[in-house]
């Protein structure tokens, strides 16, 4: 096996506590259990966010039985109080990703975006932006409640800074950003944006954290293996973390890590664990405010899925996981983990 590998796996996990920028409690892992699901009258699920008031906004691929645009939804309190159509949003394709403002205005990611003030849909397009001709990959809120639309194009992708009235393009021939491909961000405590970015598809990244107007490149490219392939970043309390599947080009194998930002340095979280399938791809992650970390796998031989749960110590199975292939993960304010797979909601959380 590949010197790399070894210098993955066995960074030791316990450095998270006494390396990582704050210390966070997550629950431990006998407290984690399924806590509720939600079924709706769909095919597939493609986005979800929440607001300060309990609510979910869950966005869908398509309408059961034909329908190709998929209808928008706010769930609270156990039942869905309203339904957008594709006609009412006048959203004519499918919804890719949202995001809940500090205002609680809602941002839509479609073939361009979109914003919903809780009564009106406002599009904005190409005279906007030169860059909502491309891809939207993601969008987040920052602290001071400034937009930022991460977009992916052929021939000129970048970000999008939308703070009031003021519209910014950030693309590589005016910033850092290391490619035409930008992917997942985030936004911590101290407003920092953290971002994907590199030159092609997800390999090959890097991520950047901008702090006011100075960005810094974190670079992943010197980790110990030469094709990282990202599956998103998130914040675990404030530390954003990595997943990464790296790939021996010759042996044509995966091996999943999921890395975490101590303030200096990326500390690698091993994904396996004693007596278990090795871990052979790295499906989704997401991490929440108490710092708990969670991690869809795939295993070899078998190659059945897992959910795994990082309680700041080690990683644990989540035991009698209905689900085999979910469509994303994320958490909501109270850290309670959301995966959508096919037309349910699938809950989890401390008992």
């Amino acid at each position: 096996m590949k010197k790399y590998f070894y210098f993955l796996i066995f960074l030791p996990s316990i450095l998270f506590f006494s390396c990582a920028e704050d210390t966070f409690h997550a629950p431990d892992a006998s407290q984690i259990g399924l806590i509720n699901q939600i079924t709706l009258n769909v095919r597939s699920i493609s986005a979800i966010d929440f607001d300060s008031k309990g609510g979910t906004w869950i966005a869908t691929n398509m309408n059961w039985p034909n329908t190709i645009n998929g209808n928008l939804y706010y769930y609270h309190s156990g039942k869905i109080l309203r339904e957008f159509t594709p006609e009412k949003m006048g959203i004519m394709n499918p919804i890719k990703t949202l995001c809940v403002d500090k205002n609680d205005n809602l941002w839509i990611g479609a073939e361009t975006l979109y914003q919903f003030d809780g009564s009106d849909f406002r599009k904005y397009d190409s005279t906007d932006s030169k860059l909502l001709k491309n891809s939207i990959r993601s969008i987040i809120s920052d602290k001071e409640n400034s937009i930022w639309i991460s977009t992916t194009g052929w021939d000129n992708g970048g970000i999008i800074q939308i703070d009031g009235q003021r519209i910014r393009d950030y693309t590589v021939s005016n910033s850092p950003l290391s490619g035409i491909f930008t992917w997942d961000m985030v936004s911590d405590k101290y407003n920092n944006k953290w971002i994907i970015s590199g030159k092609a598809f997800r390999f090959s990244m890097n991520v950047i954290k901008i702090s006011g107007s100075n960005w810094q490149i974190i670079d992943l490219q010197n980790q110990g293996a030469p094709v990282p392939q990202t599956t998103g970043i998130s914040m675990a309390g404030n530390n954003p973390c990595v997943g990464v599947n790296y790939q021996d080009s010759y042996q044509m194998i995966t091996y999943p890590e999921i890395f975490i930002w101590s303030g200096n340095k990326w500390l690698g979280l091993d994904l396996t664990m004693d007596n278990k399938p090795l871990p052979v791809m790295l499906l989704a992650m997401t991490a929440s405010m108490d710092g708990s970390i969670w991690a869809f796998t795939q295993s070899f031989p078998s190659w059945n899925c897992s959910l795994l749960y990082f309680d700041g110590k080690k990683w644990n199975t989540v035991p009698n996981v209905p689900i085999n292939t979910p469509t994303l993960l994320k958490t909501d304010r109270d850290n309670n983990l959301w995966i959508p797979t096919g037309n349910r909601i699938y809950i989890y959380g401390s008992k």
